[in-house]
């Protein structure tokens, strides 16, 4: 099957990407059969568009799908720390602290220093929206995996979890909560 696939050059310019590493990312993003030249899998997972693991390569389809969009302007987001006025930033992290753990096995989790400076750099590469989307989903998985008394990591300090983009891992998680009937005597 031939199939013709138009790439921007700007696109390719602004995420810095090999004409390769794009039709990858499309065949991925569009489930067909993935090329069998070399691919730099290393580069592509620390500008997180996949995320390799020992057995399997996972897209990350949040970030893959904005190489796809017909607008540049969800691509490169222009948003710089100097935009961010102090009153939305306090409001951004009162969002952040309702939907965050506050203390796991008695280890505080927010460290309000140290956090709103990470929270602040976030918001330079990612709207709060998403943020948010991650926290809530990720919640949501630890949530469904003690139900099914399945092995999740611990939560991150709040500061570390915004400095290392947790929250992009999370953002195309879809948890089921099921409740278990199972009654304590």
């Amino acid at each position: 099957m031939k199939m013709s696939i138009i790439v921007s050059l700007e696109i390719l310019k602004t995420n810095s990407l090999s004409p390769n590493e794009f039709i990858y990312l499309y065949t991925l993003f569009h489930n067909l059969e993935l090329p069998t030249y070399p691919i730099d899998l290393i580069k592509l997972q620390k500008q997180q568009f996949i995320k390799i693991t020992k057995d399997v390569i996972y897209p990350r389809m949040y970030n893959i799908k904005t190489l796809f969009t017909n607008e540049i302007e969800e691509i490169v987001k222009p948003v710089t720390t100097n935009n961010i006025k102090k009153d939305e930033l306090e409001k951004a992290w009162d969002d952040l602290v309702k939907i965050y753990p506050h203390k796991y096995q008695g280890r505080y989790l927010h460290q309000p220093g140290s956090a709103k400076g990470k929270l602040k750099i976030a918001l330079q590469s990612s709207p709060l929206e998403e943020i948010l989307l991650g926290a809530t989903n990720e919640n949501l998985a630890r949530q469904a995996a003690e139900n099914k008394n399945l092995f999740f990591d611990a939560p991150k300090g709040l500061a570390t979890w915004l400095h290392q983009k947790h929250w992009m891992n999370f953002l195309d998680y879809e948890v089921e909560i099921v409740k278990s009937n199972i009654k304590r005597v």
